[in-house]
């Protein structure tokens, strides 16, 4: 089974597109944890919804081969202990803003988080220090470390992330990579000096995370790609 952590703005929807075309009909799309919200109501509704996939362990071992979606690691790894844990990862420097315009911009008005944003009007800056986006990406992924993911890919570099994926299931790379649900900002953002301060500050576990990541995608692809 592999088990693929859509950490948000990641380039995740354009790997669900292409992880589609593979396995089709035996990929189970997860979405709805409301990841990163910890309100009591997100925890009973996310503790819900595990509950009702371990019910079903059996059923979805049968029916598919792979997962992918927005939840944390730990709500698979007890079910599926031998799973391939895959994620994409981004530097925080630009995933933080990109999450920030991304949420604010979104017509999603069941996510508590666009809930909170639009009606506090929250700034980047409070964005940055919000207890709930802190170390968002290493939260997700825990207990998993770089070495325990089986596939780590950059979104810098996603097309060579794609490739070694391919390579590493037996896959061919699609010819059209598209890319889904850009941000038109991207790229664009300049973070004043305090941002860039303040992201070190309350991101430190991601940062480190991010850089472990690129050696452990350096690593993979220099077995599989060379």
């Amino acid at each position: 089974m592999l088990i693929s952590i859509h950490l948000p703005k990641t380039a995740g929807s354009s790997l669900g597109t292409t992880l589609k075309q593979w396995f089709g009909s035996r990929l189970l799309l997860d979405y709805g944890d409301l990841i990163g919200d910890e309100s009591a109501q997100s925890l009973k509704h996310r503790a819900k919804r595990k509950t009702a996939m371990l019910g079903k362990v059996s059923e979805i071992s049968t029916a598919f081969d792979a997962i992918h979606g927005h939840f944390y690691a730990k709500k698979y790894i007890e079910a599926f202990p031998s799973a391939n844990f895959a994620v994409l990862l981004r530097d925080p420097f630009t995933r933080i803003p990109s999450y920030y315009e991304y949420l604010k911009r979104c017509h999603h008005r069941r996510n508590p988080l666009v809930v909170s944003i639009r009606e506090s009007h929250m700034s980047l800056d409070a964005f940055i220090r919000w207890d709930y986006m802190r170390n968002l990406c290493s939260r997700l992924l825990y207990p998993l470390h770089t070495e325990k993911l089986w596939f780590i890919g950059i979104q810098e570099q996603y097309d060579q992330s794609l490739q070694l994926l391919a390579a590493m299931l037996g896959r061919k790379v699609p010819n059209n990579l598209a890319r889904v649900n850009t941000n038109p900002e991207s790229g664009r953002y300049e973070l004043t000096a305090d941002q860039h301060k303040s992201i070190r500050d309350h991101h430190s576990k991601d940062i480190d995370l991010y850089r472990r990541a690129q050696e452990r995608f350096a690593s993979l692809a220099s077995l599989y790609l060379s």
